[in-house]
């Protein structure tokens, strides 16, 4: 079926079609206030199974891909530009959202759950993870996704700058200004601190950095 011919445009839903394909949706039916524009579907697996949509969501202002299928909005595009993976309402410019959250891997080679983000190569398989742990905190972790228990270097400026933790304004290579005051290090172990962890001393006016043991 050819419809048009050259500088003729093609609408559907409107009678002043604006470029070549113009599709104009109009509803208020679906989930937050989304309308299926267009839908493509595979059915080589199953009825239904392989089943997206391109779809509006006039109440978030959002165009997202929808896995019709398993009824979720997979992607999204704000009218301000922001992105969303697996969230229809992005806060930021890329925020990506998990239905849980987890530690990294420790052993074999199947990816643990939640929302992360992954960096590789595509011929090699040592990776970068960022990720979550729900209430516990974010994470960071440099590994080789065909084996977990394997673990590689993170790098921090590897061509020189200063790391702050604490502080916006590193005068150092590493500038720590948050670490906690003890005495000694069984005052250390006391307040809750655990091997391998810092803490500073002070001896006449002038403070020392410890580690518990």
């Amino acid at each position: 079926i050819v419809l048009g011919n050259g500088s003729v445009n093609v609408g559907i839903g409107t009678t002043a079609p604006g470029a070549g394909l113009h599709v104009d949706r109009y509803a208020t039916g679906g989930t937050g206030g989304a309308n299926r524009v267009a839908i493509f579907e595979d059915n080589s697996g199953g009825a239904g199974q392989n089943k997206w949509a391109l779809t509006t969501r006039f109440a978030e202002n959002t165009l997202t891909i929808e896995d019709v299928y398993a009824g979720a909005h997979r992607f999204a595009i704000t009218s301000t530009g922001n992105v969303g993976i697996g969230t229809t309402a992005p806060g930021t410019y890329l925020e990506v959202n998990g239905a849980t959250s987890a530690y990294p891997a420790t052993s074999g080679s199947t990816i643990s759950t939640g929302a992360k983000i992954r960096l590789r190569t595509a011929t090699a398989t040592g990776v970068l993870d960022v990720g979550t742990a729900g209430g516990y905190g974010g994470w960071i972790q440099s590994t080789d996704a065909s084996n977990y228990a394997t673990n590689y270097n993170l790098l921090l400026n590897p061509n020189g700058g200063n790391v702050g933790i604490g502080t916006t304004a590193p005068t150092s290579p590493l500038q720590v200004v948050t670490l906690p005051t003890y005495t000694s290090n069984a005052t250390a172990a006391a307040g809750g601190l655990t091997a391998g962890a810092f803490f500073k001393v002070s001896v006449a006016g002038e403070y020392f950095v410890h580690v518990v043991v």
